[in-house]
């Protein structure tokens, strides 16, 4: 169960630690497999390889920019999921470059953005939080592996931001995102993904930053701090504080919000003055 939940397939021979125990007991891992199935539902292991068959075609894809190794330089393990998921290594390059070319066709990423179930919907732009990337639709992780690839990992980064208006990704960072229940931004970084010009914007000095609400809304629901961010966010709502949006997206305006309301906030619960 272990190893299929990582790898979204059942091992092959000299893959698992306890294999003769297996072996022993029931023949084949098929048939041992088959005794996991009795007792767990079936379409949560389905989803599990679904997903890792995506996770293939996302590497496949990005590898287009340097020199895809050949079948024989991929890892063993690798091997045997290609095996498992496409009919050839071949098949798994296409089905990845039509994922990768289908980048440039009009509105194929504001699409993607605006049917995500995953992330902070505004006008303009899609906002998830970079632990949410691996669960995003293929098209948006290629689409984040093109522009790190040009830049490089941006190690600070806590939201990425896919502009829907424009071909753009920007990496924002918000170093207090986990401890501060409205973080106040630091830093972004921009790349244009048809030009390749670069943006750097410094916020650390302003006096007055942007700073985040609903924090729920860019994470998974599995992220350490979700229902503390989602309880918040359900006490602001309930206390009219989220009403202003233009008002309250900077630290000044916050807190004349909270001033008028008569409200504080102490780590993740807001209090009467």
């Amino acid at each position: 169960m272990a190893f299929f939940t990582k790898r979204g397939r059942l091992p092959v021979k000299g893959e698992l630690e306890n294999e003769q125990e297996l072996l022993s007991e029931f023949g084949n891992f098929r048939r041992a497999f088959g005794v996991v199935l009795q007792a767990t539902d079936e379409a949560e292991w389905d989803a599990i390889a679904y997903r890792r068959s995506l996770d293939i075609q996302v590497y496949l894809a990005l590898t287009h920019f340097d020199k895809r190794p050949a079948w024989q330089k991929l890892a063993p393990e690798m091997r045997h999921d290609i095996k498992a998921f496409f009919s050839s290594y071949e098949e798994a390059c296409q089905v990845a470059d039509q994922k990768l070319f289908s980048l440039g066709k009009p509105g194929v990423i504001q699409t993607a953005c605006e049917i995500s179930k995953i992330g902070k919907h505004t006008r303009g732009a899609l906002y998830i939080h970079v632990s949410a990337l691996a669960a995003l639709d293929p098209i948006l992780r290629i689409c984040e592996g093109c522009a790190s690839r040009t830049i490089g990992r941006v190690d600070e980064a806590t939201l990425i931001k896919y502009h829907t208006d424009k071909p753009q990704i920007s990496y924002l960072s918000y170093p207090e995102f986990d401890t501060d229940p409205h973080p106040a931004l630091k830093a972004s970084i921009g790349i244009d993904l048809k030009t390749l010009v670069v943006t750097h914007r410094d916020y650390a000095t302003r006096e007055n930053p942007p700073i985040l609400h609903r924090k729920e809304t860019f994470v998974t629901n599995n992220y350490p701090g979700y229902e503390e961010f989602a309880k918040l966010t359900q006490q602001e709502q309930e206390l009219g504080l989220l009403k202003q949006k233009s008002d309250i997206g900077t630290r000044e305006g916050w807190e004349k919000c909270l001033a008028a309301h008569r409200v504080e906030i102490k780590g993740h619960q807001v209090y009467p003055i």
